[in-house]
């Protein structure tokens, strides 16, 4: 039976970012159904809340909060 860890270290990068991004975005759904829309104004950005909440939690959690290695490695 494989643990945690060696799931983590056998699974592809980009299916763990997937997940998580799923994950984050039926959250974020679920938190503007019931608070109604959360951005009234501005221009139209480039990334979608759900994509910049689940970069900032890799980042925190692969990269202990260091932005400029996570992007660096994202990228």
């Amino acid at each position: 039976m494989t643990s945690l860890t060696d799931y983590i270290t056998s699974c592809p990068w980009v299916d763990i970012f997937t997940v998580w991004y799923v994950l984050v975005d039926d959250a974020y759904q679920a938190v503007c159904q019931r608070l109604g829309r959360l951005r009234q104004r501005g221009p139209q950005p480039h990334f979608s809340d759900s994509e910049v909440i689940t970069i900032a939690l890799i980042a925190d959690t692969f990269f202990h909060g260091n932005e400029e290695l996570c992007l660096a490695f994202i990228r």
